[in-house]
């Protein structure tokens, strides 16, 4: 079953404070396209959907979907479906809201529960969520500027647990991941947008060319 987590988990992606104005959220423009390289291999990514502040993302291999995921505020998953398996994560989502506006050291922690739907499977959920630092990642010939967030998420289930550890590099600019990293039960798995199409109308402001310190991945 542990192994069954980390598979479902390879793509994720928790301490109080006032809630932030709208202005400080980040605002995921539509119709983004791109080519995300998961270990060896290329996919084609796309948001779908933009609604109530879930950001729904399909995965597509020879042009077949393969993944479909919701994020809220595109930084956390609360359903995948994920070569043929699903699963759903029940927690209070608006605890996230406590993150912005982002600066390193904000951190917020939740409980909650995850199914694995196929499965009849259910474990508790405890995350810890924190921005460790600010990077800038190169996709093609553009900079982004990027909040490093290191995520924990501990499974339980009867005597059975484990943890996972994440670490994803956070758009503000678009509200969207541009590279994750998870950790968990022996095993090392990666992905990062690799190029990207954004509409003209949609781009995001203020982007810098090859400054010093950016990200080469």
């Amino acid at each position: 079953m542990v192994n069954k987590l980390l598979l479902l988990l390879t793509f994720l992606v928790v301490g109080c404070s006032p809630p932030a104005s709208e202005d400080t959220f980040p605002t995921t423009p539509p119709g983004i396209t791109a080519l995300i390289r998961q270990q060896s291999q290329d996919f084609d990514w796309e948001v779908t959907d933009i609604s109530n502040n879930i950001i729904t993302t399909e995965t597509y291999w020879n042009s077949e979907r393969v993944i479909r995921r919701k994020l809220y505020r595109g930084l956390y998953p609360i359903y995948g479906m994920e070569f043929g398996k699903s699963f759903e994560v029940d927690f209070n989502y608006k605890v996230l809201d406590q993150l912005f506006p982002l600066k390193v050291g904000n951190e917020v922690a939740f409980e909650g529960s995850m199914t694995l739907i196929e499965d009849n499977y259910q474990a508790t959920t405890l995350v810890h969520m924190q921005v460790v630092d600010k990077a800038v990642q190169l996709i093609g010939e553009t900079s982004y500027p990027v909040f490093v967030i290191e995520i924990t998420s501990r499974f339980s289930s009867g005597e059975v647990s484990d943890i996972i550890q994440n670490t994803i590099h956070y758009s503000f600019d678009l509200g969207l991941i541009l590279r994750s990293i998870t950790k968990g039960s022996g095993a090392q798995s990666y992905w990062r947008i690799r190029s990207i199409d954004i509409p003209d109308n949609a781009k995001p402001k203020e982007r810098r060319r090859s400054p010093a310190g950016t990200v080469r991945i």
